[in-house]
């Protein structure tokens, strides 16, 4: 056979290196896929905008998961306003001038009030009100993404757009077959664990049974049942001579209360 080349070996390496890398990121994508489309399903917030709105994120100086735990807190408060228009949550929604429910008096939707949420608090002065407002209705992001929310419902869109454009926004479909090949994976894990467990439950008690001869071929070769035996031995004579010494203790006892 002919020895690789130098120049050859090195390809290779670097080929080599780029199909790992290449596995290694389409891993990630699927992942990161996979947890879109269980997020949305937590949120009610499609995947699309999930990850468009995550370069926006990231550019304001927080994460995309500073901001699903923001809308999350929003969705939270939202409800809470709903139920309790004096609450805090209540006045803080009036004070914006934002209405959290449709025309039927159903809650909006988390994703369709956001563009809204973010055109009020940009209107607002930077400041003590802009913070407490964010972080009443946003919780500890809400601090963390006004940067996000002073870009307003156009900047945010503009964003978007520019994450569309990157190839970086995942549609529902992607997102689902994420999930589902990641599913596939798992129970393709759940399978073999299975399959090996059964095999173990078969050779168990046979595996059970060699040990137990290795032990007591070992106690043999080690004389320890021998020794065992001898204090067993030496114990019941022990417990004979106590005996005895009872007996004639007890006798003695006897003879001297009969005289």
């Amino acid at each position: 056979t002919r020895t690789l080349t130098g120049r050859e070996k090195a390809l290779l390496g670097v080929t080599t290196a780029l199909a790992a890398a290449f596995a290694v990121n389409i891993k990630r994508t699927i992942d990161y896929g996979d947890w879109l489309d269980k997020t949305s399903q937590k949120m009610g917030v499609s995947t699309e905008a999930l990850s468009g709105y995550k370069l926006a994120a990231e550019l304001a100086g927080s994460s995309q998961q500073g901001l699903v735990k923001g809308l999350q807190k929003l969705q939270k408060n939202m409800g809470a306003a709903l139920q309790t228009p004096t609450s805090a949550a209540g006045l803080a929604f009036r004070r914006l001038g934002l209405d959290i429910t449709d025309a039927d008096g159903h809650l909006r939707n988390v994703e369709d009030m956001l563009p809204e949420f973010a055109d009020a608090i940009s209107n607002l002065d930077d400041g003590t009100t802009k913070t407490s407002i964010a972080m009443e209705l946003m919780g500890r992001s809400g601090a963390e993404l006004i940067p996000f929310l002073n870009a307003g419902a156009d900047g945010l869109a503009s964003m978007a757009e520019e994450a569309q454009a990157m190839g970086v926004v995942m549609s529902e479909d992607v997102t689902k077959a994420s999930a589902e090949f990641n599913d596939a994976i798992t129970r393709l894990k759940t399978t073999a664990d299975g399959f090996f467990q059964q095999s173990a439950s078969f050779y168990i008690p046979t595996l059970a049974d060699i040990a137990e001869g290795a032990v007591i071929a070992m106690r043999a070769v080690m004389g320890l049942d021998e020794a065992q035996q001898r204090a067993d031995d030496n114990r019941d004579r022990s417990r004979e001579a106590i005996i005895e010494q009872a007996e004639q203790a007890e006798h003695a006892r006897n003879a001297v209360e009969t005289l």
